[in-house]
């Protein structure tokens, strides 16, 4: 009989498996206080992100340290609140400065500081115990920091001469007519709607594929090589592809603008595509003028109109070349051109950035030809006018001296600006010396800040050469500051014209100056009389102070040439000038002027002959008393005098006309007055800097 096995009983123990179930419940837990403690202070650190920036946002309004601290807390305690209380020793909040450059010693480059001229940024430090979501586990300090920082306020302002104003008699619609092109084409450009559009600095380097920071010099050798080496073609381009992405820009004003790039790409100057002259962006003779901060991104963030960056860019890029002004030419007697020293700028940045009009130099050479001199008899016999003229503007200077400050409105700014002195000069300049050519006269390097010396402006009948020169003050620089707002979106940017207290008036201004020219030959060529030989003495000392120490004695026909007035004559003759009448009456009678112009040229070659007999001594004596008839009958020296101002009457006519069409009306410039435009202000952004 068999029996069977018993069967064998299992055994075994729970405790591996609740050790693993422990083990896996410990991990869970663990991973999830873990991920608490982050969630926590990702929730801490958001809080005091918003909290800095808060406060920071405070600061950028203008307010005190106080009221941003009581904002950040504000916006702390409401973000937390779902986490429950915020405990006031778990946040502190400080006022400072934030600054990168100046601060190099701490990782964050804060310093606490109350001072309000340097006080841009809040921190927030933010330490809290966590409570454990595992029993028997205590919490955790958690530790957040944030820093908010306000950037530079900034604006972006032009300030031009009148004579820069769009439109074709303005300088750039010449400069256009000088390449072939249409002044037209400014007006089309302006009608399109460009005059709206607006673009910002740091916008059009990221087209040209440049960063930000090359415009405070920061970048690799090749972009800053890159920056140095820009074409006008260059940065008229990246302005139109920078249009071409913008939101809102009319297709109108694309055209316009890749219309005008076609017809520069056609055009040429000097042998060249306009295309390819060189345009710098800033500094010196750039486009634009940017102040050096700490925070130079804020200011290429500021919005400049497009219409004005292709203006400033076309006489950029034609530098100092000389503008033909044909219609100027006054009956054929004018030769006039201009040049732009220096061209203008549009400024970018904060308080003490400036920007400034370019230096204009306007020459005008005046001839005879075509005069009506007295019937053409006086042109026959070998008279002549010659007057070249230069009138320079200097630069006026625009700078920003508040924004973002109370009482100001946040879209407001405070400009000062400092006009520019004009100055006229007449005579012969150093490169109109033999050997200099015909244009010699138009060189850069005449200016009536150098030498300007006597040139003979009037030769009549052969006989008398007129030799002046002049250079006056005609407008001192002034200072006056306006308040201007800027444009609203799609609106064009409004232009305030700055005029002086003493400014000229402008309706005269052309023939002021005419009087002034007039004013400086008449005196030059009266001379003073206390250094003739017409002064003092008995009659026999005058003639002989007259015909000189040599034995023979002058030349008749230079005594005669170089006779002045008498003190009481001379200064009849200015009030005259004053009274506006000096042209009239100063004709002598016929037989006078007769007995001057050729009784002493037939005295002198009668003398001479005589000197073959008598000698030297018999020369001499046959001279006096012809001197003796001069000295006695002053008419006939008045009616040479009076002859050449006759002479110079209708120059001096067509002088005044000439200057009050240059300066009035065919080249817009108000003297001393400057176009000035708030383009865009910017009141301080606040970031995170930590």
């Amino acid at each position: 009989m068999r029996h069977e096995a018993p069967a064998c009983r299992q055994r075994g123990s729970i405790v591996v498996p609740v050790v693993a179930a422990l083990l896996v419940g410990l991990s869970l837990l663990g991973a999830s206080q873990i991920g608490y403690l982050y969630y926590m202070k990702r929730e801490l650190q958001n809080m005091a992100d918003f909290a800095a920036l808060a406060g920071a946002q405070v600061l950028a309004d203008g307010g005190s340290c106080p009221a941003a601290q009581t904002a950040a807390w504000a916006s702390a305690r409401m973000n937390f609140q779902q986490h429950g209380a915020l405990a006031d020793e778990e946040m502190t909040v400080v006022c400072g400065e934030w600054a990168p450059d100046d601060i190099p010693g701490d990782g964050r480059h804060f310093a606490v500081s109350l001072d309000p001229a340097r006080m841009n940024a809040v921190w927030v430090t933010v330490e809290k115990n966590v409570t454990s979501i595992a029993p028997f586990v205590p919490g955790q300090i958690v530790l957040s920091e944030a820093g908010a920082a306000t950037s530079q306020p900034a604006a972006a302002f032009s300030v031009g001469s009148r004579l820069l104003r769009v439109g074709g008699q303005g300088l750039v619609g010449q400069l256009l007519a000088a390449i072939g092109l249409t002044p037209s084409q400014l007006d089309v450009l302006s009608a399109s709607g460009l005059v709206n559009t607006k673009l910002t600095p740091s916008g059009l380097l990221q087209a040209l594929g440049l960063p930000a920071s090359v415009a405070a010099g920061v970048g690799t050798p090749q972009e800053l090589l890159a920056l140095q080496q820009l074409t006008l073609g260059q940065v008229l381009d990246a302005s139109a592809q920078v249009l071409s992405k913008t939101d809102g820009v009319a297709q109108a004003s694309l055209s316009a603008l890749n219309g005008l790039i076609s017809q520069l790409n056609l055009a040429v100057i000097d042998g060249r595509s306009p295309l390819t002259l060189p345009v710098r962006l800033f500094g010196d003779g750039g486009v634009f003028a940017l102040v050096a901060t700490g925070d130079p991104a804020s200011a290429l963030r500021a919005e400049v109109n497009v219409l004005d960056l292709v203006s400033t860019s076309l006489l950029a890029a034609n530098g100092s070349r000389l503008l033909s002004i044909p219609s100027l030419d006054v009956a054929g007697l004018v030769q006039a051109r201009v040049r732009v020293i220096d061209p203008p700028q549009i400024a970018i940045g904060g308080p003490g950035v400036s920007a400034v009009t370019p230096q204009i130099r306007v020459y005008a050479r005046v001839g005879t030809t075509g005069v009506p001199l007295l019937g053409g008899l006086l042109d026959t016999l070998g008279t002549r006018i010659d007057l070249p003229v230069i009138i320079e503007v200097g630069r006026s200077e625009a700078t920003l001296a508040r924004v973002c400050e109370a009482p100001l409105a946040r879209d407001q700014a405070e400009i000062r600006v400092q006009s520019s002195a004009a100055s006229i000069c007449l005579g012969g300049f150093p490169r109109m010396a033999a050997g200099f050519g015909p244009d010699s006269f138009f060189s850069d390097q005449n200016t009536c800040d150098g030498t300007v010396a006597r040139h003979p402006v009037a030769s009549v009948l052969g006989l008398l050469t007129v030799r002046s020169h002049l250079n006056l003050p005609v407008l001192q620089s002034g200072e006056e500051t306006v308040t201007l707002t800027a444009p609203a979106p799609g609106q064009p940017p409004t232009v305030v014209t700055v005029t002086p207290n003493d400014n000229l008036d402008l309706n005269r201004l052309g023939q002021t100056l005419a009087e002034q020219v007039g004013g400086g030959l008449l005196g030059d060529l009266l001379g003073d009389p206390a250094n003739t030989g017409l002064q003092g003495g008995t009659l026999e000392e005058r003639v002989n102070r007259l015909l000189g120490p040599t034995p023979v004695g002058r030349s008749l026909t230079e005594i005669a040439a170089e006779m002045r007035y008498s003190n009481e004559a001379l200064a009849a003759r200015a009030k005259q000038w004053a009274s506006g009448n000096v042209l009239n009456g100063l004709l002598g009678d016929v037989s006078a002027l007769l007995e001057v112009l050729l009784v002493a040229p037939l005295g002198d070659v009668t003398c001479g002959l005589l000197g073959g007999l008598g000698g030297a001594k018999g020369v001499r004596n046959c001279k006096t008393p012809y001197v003796q008839n001069m000295v006695q009958g002053n008419n006939g020296v008045t009616a040479v005098l009076g002859l050449v101002v006759k002479v110079l009457e209708p120059v001096l006519g067509a002088l005044g006309g000439l200057l009050q069409k240059l300066v009035n009306d065919t080249l817009g410039i108000g003297l001393g007055q400057s176009d000035v435009s708030l383009l865009s202000v910017r009141c301080g952004d606040v970031r995170l800097v930590y």
